[in-house]
């Protein structure tokens, strides 16, 4: 696999705020930076099309609910990379924080019953480190303000139904397609 923002964008796109700093979400103008510089890699790799498209998907994909340290982090680690280099290392560079730690737990907890028991690690892991990481280290991305929400629904909301749902509506508001 070669490393690539584009490859990160089908991970995160298939599946609100300012400030960007640690745990805080990427604003469009920040992304726009981080993004040039992965996708100058991309396109000199032949991994995109043109640089203007990348940048744009890339910025779309990520700003106002991505984490800014954590897709830096992504980008200048597939960056110092070789074209041919496996970029699986770079996923496993993007720590979680304490409240992405939280949501695993409360996951484990109040999803349990939710989904089947085989399937909680990959729903639930939030650490592209862990063996066990599935679909769930991809929650590692998010900033901590829309994790807070999240855990909100889990607080707020009394059956497995209404919590997905309500999960699925942050996601939804902003713009968390996976």
């Amino acid at each position: 696999m070669k490393p690539s923002l584009v490859l990160l964008l089908g991970v995160v796109a298939c599946g609100g705020g300012s400030g960007g700093g640690a745990g805080g979400p990427i604003d469009e103008a920040q992304a726009e930076t981080v993004c040039q510089t992965g996708c100058e890699k991309d396109v000199a790799c032949g991994d995109a099309t043109t640089l203007e498209d990348c940048i744009d998907d890339c910025v779309l994909t990520f700003s106002g609910w991505a984490r800014r340290d954590a897709l830096e982090t992504l980008v200048e680690c597939g960056v110092a990379l070789t074209c041919e280099e496996d970029d699986d290392v770079c996923f496993m560079q993007i720590r979680p924080l304490a409240i992405h730690e939280e949501w695993e737990g409360r996951c484990r907890t109040d999803f349990a019953g939710c989904v089947d028991p085989a399937d909680i690690d990959s729903t639930c892991e939030v650490d592209f480190a862990d063996p066990a990481a599935g679909d769930g280290a991809v929650f590692s991305f998010i900033a901590a303000p829309i994790m807070r929400e999240m855990i909100d629904c889990l607080d707020a909301e009394p059956d497995c139904a209404t919590r997905e749902d309500c999960v699925q509506t942050v996601l939804e508001e902003y713009g968390i397609n996976f």
